[in-house]
C-alpha cells in the first residue's frame, strides 16, 4: 500500500496527516518519529473508535452480562459494503466493493477488510493471541475473494471469521458481530447499528458508520486546532 509513502510527504511538506489502516508496525514508528521531527500531527484512524454501537456490545462483554470472558464465543461476518448505513448502498458504495474485491487492486477480502476484522476483534475482545486458517485460502498468490478463519483472544475466548466479499454476498446477510457465553448472547448489525441482548432488550441504535464519519469530523478539527 502506498498510503504511508503519502503520509510521509505529507509530513515533511508541513501537513497534519490522518492515516487509515492498513499500515505497519515500522511504518507508523517511522510516521510518528517524523511528526515528532517536523513538529507535525499524525492520526491512525480507527474505524470503530467512535462507534456508539461497538462501545455498547463492548460493554456487555466486559461486565460480564453474557457469561465470563474465557466461555465467550464471538462469531464476525464481514460483507461488502461496510459504508452504507440503511442497508441500501448507493452507486459509489458499489463501485468501492468492487475496487476491493478486485485480486489486483484491492487484495480480495483480506485486502478489503482483513485490518476491520483485526480491529473489530480487538476491541471487542482485547489482544488476540493466535490466528488459525487454510494456508491455501490466505497465502496464495491470487487473494481470495472469501477467507476464513479463526482467532483465540489472550483471555481465551474465541472467534470465528468470515470475510466475503463475492458479488453474490452483498446482498445476502448484513455485517455483524455475535457474541455467545454461558449466560446469553448478543447480536450487533453493523450497518444499521442494533443491538439485540439475549433477553430482548434493545438499547437505541445508533448507525455504525454515520457515528464514525461524526467522530472522524471531530477528530480532525481537534487536529487542526492543535488540541490533541
Amino acid at each position: 500500500f502506498w498510503r504511508a509513502e503519502l503520509a510521509t510527504l505529507s509530513l515533511r511538506a508541513g501537513k497534519d496527516v490522518v492515516v487509515a489502516p492498513p499500515v505497519t508496525h515500522a511504518e507508523w514508528a517511522a510516521l510518528s518519529a517524523l511528526s515528532e521531527l517536523e513538529g507535525r500531527h499524525v492520526v491512525l484512524y480507527d474505524e470503530f473508535a467512535f462507534s456508539p454501537a461497538v462501545a455498547a456490545l463492548r460493554e456487555v462483554v466486559d461486565d460480564g452480562t453474557l457469561g465470563p470472558a474465557a466461555d465467550l464465543r464471538f462469531r464476525l461476518d464481514l460483507r461488502p459494503p461496510l459504508c452504507c448505513t440503511d442497508g441500501h448502498p448507493t452507486d459509489d458504495e458499489r463501485a468501492a466493493a468492487e475496487w476491493w474485491r478486485s485480486r489486483a487492486r484491492g487484495g480480495g477480502a483480506l485486502g478489503a477488510a482483513g485490518v476491520q476484522a483485526f480491529e473489530l476483534l480487538g476491541r471487542l475482545g482485547g489482544a488476540v493471541s493466535a490466528v488459525r486458517a487454510d494456508a491455501d485460502g490466505v497465502a496464495s498468490d491470487a487473494a481470495p475473494e472469501a477467507v476464513a478463519f479463526e482467532a483465540r483472544f489472550a483471555s481465551g475466548a474465541a472467534a470465528e471469521v468470515s470475510l466475503d466479499w463475492r458479488a453474490d454476498a452483498a446482498g445476502a446477510a448484513h455485517s455483524a458481530v455475535r457474541v455467545h457465553g454461558g449466560d446469553g448472547h448478543a447480536i450487533l448489525d453493523l450497518v444499521t447499528g442494533r443491538l439485540d441482548l439475549h433477553d430482548g432488550e434493545q438499547p437505541g441504535g445508533v448507525p455504525v458508520e454515520a457515528a464514525t464519519a461524526r467522530g472522524f469530523i471531530d477528530e480532525c478539527h481537534a487536529i487542526l486546532a492543535n488540541e490533541l
